[in-house]
């Protein structure tokens, strides 16, 4: 089971915009759990069509994992960086 939360603020109307997301997974077991906050600005290039966004995820206690050929990891944390450019054609 999942859940996630997402606002958004426009800062200069039609253009810039912040963002805010919050989440959490929730798998079978123990620690097998994992949240998520992110801050973001997306910016409109040419209104839905064409944005910038940028992003950073803090990953507190990431969810475990295993397998034959790594290491299990168990709530680590992590920090992640995104930019990415959209187009919707």
């Amino acid at each position: 089971a999942a859940y996630y939360g997402q606002v958004g603020y426009m800062l200069i109307p039609q253009k810039l915009e912040a963002v805010a997301r919050a989440g959490e997974l929730l798998t079978e077991g123990g620690p097998n759990r994992m949240e998520e906050y992110a801050l973001g600005l997306n910016y409109y290039l040419f209104g839905q069509n064409a944005k910038i966004q940028g992003e950073a995820d803090f990953i507190p206690n990431e969810a475990a994992y295993s397998s034959s050929t790594a290491t299990p990891s168990i709530n680590t944390q992590d920090v992640i960086f995104r930019l990415q450019l959209q187009l919707k054609f």
